[in-house]
């Protein structure tokens, strides 16, 4: 499948957030979306996803236009946000039993990939931030969507669980899915194509020495 996003803009009140956005990314393709804090990458990722409205511009999936679809987007498309969206009064086994029953997809939880069955019993709340993040990711292979759209993906992992996201995302794009990755973090992947966002700024932001 072929997602393409056609000049692409987004404003926050008067305020221009980016302008002209476009791309086009085939199935098994991996896209950063990279810029300084503010330039508009969490934004850009919440336009695709169909949480935001685009100023301008147009998106499609194998040339369908599909910018006002909110069927064919929750049909294909999965977000993570900053947010791990998870629900602290709950064991890690119940909060992944609850995402299994509404997906009617399972966890494989033979190989693993998120490395969780150590703490299946742990509540929630008790985790360490690392924890809670390996947790929210193992939605990725619940939900078996298509595209992802991953804002700070690797935020709070350590090393080895970063190798272990990487693991998945490959095996995801192995497997005819693709990415939008919004990140700071290097985290050893080729992308297959870079969306670069700068900061704008209106006239009063231009005359405020401190911005």
């Amino acid at each position: 499948m072929k997602l393409t996003g056609h000049s692409l803009s987004c404003k926050r009140g008067e305020s221009l957030i980016f302008s002209e956005i476009n791309f086009s990314i085939n199935s098994g393709s991996i896209c950063f979306v990279k810029g300084s804090n503010g330039s508009g990458k969490s934004t850009l990722i919440r336009l695709l996803v169909g949480f935001l409205k685009s100023e301008t511009g147009y998106i499609t999936l194998d040339d369908q236009d599909i910018t006002n679809d909110r069927e064919i987007r929750a049909e294909n498309f999965l977000y993570l946000g900053h947010e791990n969206v998870l629900k602290p009064q709950l064991t890690v086994i119940e909060q992944i039993l609850l995402w299994q029953g509404v997906s009617q997809n399972t966890y494989n939880f033979e190989s693993d990939p998120m490395k969780v069955h150590s703490i299946l019993k742990k509540k929630l709340y008790q985790c360490s931030e690392g924890q809670r993040r390996r947790v929210a990711l193992t939605r990725l292979s619940i939900e078996k969507k298509r595209f992802w759209f991953l804002d700070e993906p690797t935020v709070s992992l350590d090393d080895n669980n970063v190798q272990l996201f990487k693991e998945s995302l490959k095996d995801h794009c192995d497997n005819g899915g693709s990415a939008f990755i919004a990140t700071h973090d290097n985290i050893g992947i080729n992308p297959s194509f870079e969306i670069l966002l700068s900061m704008k700024k209106s006239s009063t932001e231009q005359n405020d020495p401190f911005i």
